[in-house]
């Protein structure tokens, strides 16, 4: 719920990453302003928006910055994860080299993005069914690989969008509120079957992502 009084509780800084093309541009400007825009180019620098929403009964300010997708940005992301205390890292459902460099994503999340809490994968440009080159399967078990949350979202017609945005907002205040750290990735045994995590927050935070949203969660 978009909230326009009162006093800022929370402030959260989040990161948009991804693949060129892959419509993080439109997700922020959905999001933040309720527009798409066909004729969107690659983002060929650095794009911040903010908003504020009522979370959890707290007023909480989002800082997103949209990040280039290009190679040749990479070396300059670094600076940009500092401070970020959540992700989303999104592929291009219909394109599957998209969802191949995940990997690569993650590892950077995991060597530069040292204050992020929380990382939530988006499957996007869920309007492209007919056209799907990503299992859904096999996004739920890259998430559950990574301890993570999953959802689908079209930007075109904002399908699930502030909810993806409402899930990692969530989980934040959740983490404040209870004054606990964040709850880690889940460990896998050597037949890749998730243990018990051992954190009841976290657990808390899968049945409220349940609950307000119809995505997949691992």
């Amino acid at each position: 719920m978009v909230s326009t009084e009162g006093e800022v509780n929370f402030s959260f800084k989040l990161v948009i990453l991804g693949d060129s093309g892959v419509g993080k541009t439109n997700l922020l400007q959905r999001f933040t302003k309720n527009i798409f825009s066909l004729a969107t180019r690659s983002s060929m620098g650095f794009n911040n928006d903010y908003k504020t929403l009522d979370i959890e009964g707290k007023t909480v300010r989002a800082e997103i910055w949209d990040t280039p997708g290009q190679d040749r940005y990479r070396a300059m992301l670094n600076p940009f994860y500092r401070g970020a205390v959540g992700a989303l890292l999104v592929y291009d459902l219909t394109n599957a080299e998209t969802f191949t460099n995940l990997q690569k994503w993650m590892k950077e999340i995991k060597n530069y993005g040292e204050s992020i809490e929380t990382v939530l994968l988006i499957g996007n440009k869920s309007d492209k069914e007919e056209e799907r080159n990503v299992k859904q399967s096999d996004a739920m078990a890259f998430a559950q690989k990574n301890g993570i949350a999953y959802i689908e979202t079209s930007a075109l017609n904002a399908n699930n969008v502030d909810k993806a945005f409402e899930i990692i907002l969530t989980n934040l205040v959740k983490n404040k509120t209870s004054n606990i750290p964040a709850p880690a990735p889940p460990k896998l045994d050597v037949e890749g079957k998730s243990k018990k995590i051992g954190n009841e927050e976290h657990r808390q935070f899968d049945d409220t992502v349940r609950k307000t949203c119809s995505c997949s969660l691992l």
